[in-house]
């Protein structure tokens, strides 16, 4: 079950980030920085490493066997859609 909302977390994920890279491209576009797009690139690369670090982490706080699997999913879940929140900031969104 955790795993179904990880893969949506993950795809809503992937979505958000679709549009933030249009959006820094078109203001690449229209300004003279030019780095938008590849900021918000590397930044893609470094959340998947930093959010798997984190919530090992979080893992390791549980003795195997009591859970420790579902904090993992957890962790995964909510730092997934913390970042989508933080993207939408990015661009503007009010949700």
């Amino acid at each position: 079950m955790l795993d179904n909302y990880l893969s949506m977390a993950e795809s809503k994920l992937g979505h958000v980030q679709a549009q933030l890279s249009q959006k820094m491209s078109e203001l690449d576009q229209v300004t003279s920085h030019g780095h938008a797009e590849a900021s918000a690139a590397k930044a893609y690369e470094g959340f998947s490493d930093w959010r798997n670090k984190q919530c090992k982490l979080v893992e390791a706080t549980f003795a195997s066997g009591s859970g420790s699997g579902q904090a993992y999913l957890n962790c995964m879940i909510d730092v997934t859609n913390e970042q989508i929140s933080r993207l939408k900031h990015l661009m503007g969104s009010k949700e």
